[in-house]
């Protein structure tokens, strides 16, 4: 809420984006899982041709991952591709780790984006009921 707020203040002063302070508003907000102020964030910054750093770019995606929302996953996964951005070792980490959230929260809900149906299971579950 806070970051909300924040973001509302800088628009309405006229505030230049920049990135050391509209990029921890991308971080608190999808900490907070409010996924449209992040993105308006973003938003901003892409209108002032300022582009957000794979740090903001993972935590949106473990945002997306979060609430299951594969289209967001995709959107940001394809901006990053689109951006060219280098990511070291540890950010190659984090997004394995948002797919593996991104498949652990699907799996545990009835998600609109699978028709309330429960996803295909593991191969190897699948292996072991065949056999």
């Amino acid at each position: 809420v806070e970051a909300e707020r924040a973001l509302e203040r800088m628009s309405a002063a006229n505030v230049e984006p920049k990135l050391r302070t509209i990029s921890p508003l991308i971080t608190a907000a999808a900490a907070a899982g409010q996924p449209a102020v992040a993105a308006a964030a973003c938003r901003r910054l892409m209108a002032a041709s300022l582009i957000p750093g794979a740090s903001e770019m993972l935590s949106l995606l473990r945002l997306h991952a979060a609430s299951a929302d594969c289209k967001g996953v995709v959107a940001v996964l394809r901006w990053l591709g689109a951006e060219e951005l280098k990511l070291d070792e540890a950010q190659v980490d984090e997004v394995k780790a948002a797919f593996e959230l991104l498949n652990s929260t699907l799996r545990t809900t009835k998600h609109p984006q699978l028709g309330g149906i429960a996803p295909i299971p593991h191969s190897d579950s699948g292996a072991a009921a065949a056999a």
